[in-house]
C-alpha cells in the first residue's frame, strides 16, 4: 500500500470518527477540547468520507488529499485571524491547529508522499 493511501485511510478514519462524535455531541467540546456544532461535525464527516473514498488507488488518494488538504489548511489559517471561521466552526485553538496540521499532512501527501512501488525520481543507480 502506498504512503498516500495509508495517510488517506488513517486520517479519513480519524476525521470520520471525530465528525460522528461531533454530530452526536454538538455543543459541548468533544474530547474536552474540540467544540462542534452540527454543521462543523457534518463538514468534518464529509472530509473524512472523501479521504476514505479516495483511497482506492494512489492517484485518487493523492487527488483527494490535495482537495481536502487545501480546504482544511485554508480554513485553519483563516481561524488564526478570524474568531468564527465563516460561522462554520466554533472558535477554539485546538480546532484551528487540528485543521492546520491535518491540512499540512494532506498537502504533503498530495505533493510528495513517497510511493514504495515506484523508483525514486532524479536518482540514478
Amino acid at each position: 500500500m502506498s504512503t498516500a493511501r495509508w495517510i488517506d485511510i488513517t486520517l479519513g478514519a480519524l476525521l470520520v470518527m471525530l465528525g460522528i462524535w461531533g454530530l452526536m455531541l454538538a455543543g459541548p467540546p468533544s474530547f474536552g477540547v474540540f467544540p462542534f456544532n452540527t454543521l462543523s461535525g457534518a463538514v468534518i464527516l464529509i472530509a473524512g468520507t472523501v479521504l476514505l473514498g479516495g483511497a482506492v488507488d494512489t492517484e485518487t488518494a493523492k487527488s483527494a488529499a490535495g482537495l481536502i488538504g487545501v480546504v482544511l489548511a485554508l480554513t485553519g489559517v483563516t481561524g488564526l485571524f478570524s474568531q468564527l471561521l465563516f460561522g462554520l466552526i466554533p472558535p477554539s485553538a485546538w480546532t484551528t491547529w487540528l485543521l492546520i496540521l491535518s491540512g499540512a499532512l494532506l498537502l504533503y501527501d498530495w505533493l510528495d508522499a513517497p510511493d514504495p512501488h515506484r523508483p525514486e525520481r532524479g536518482r540514478r543507480s
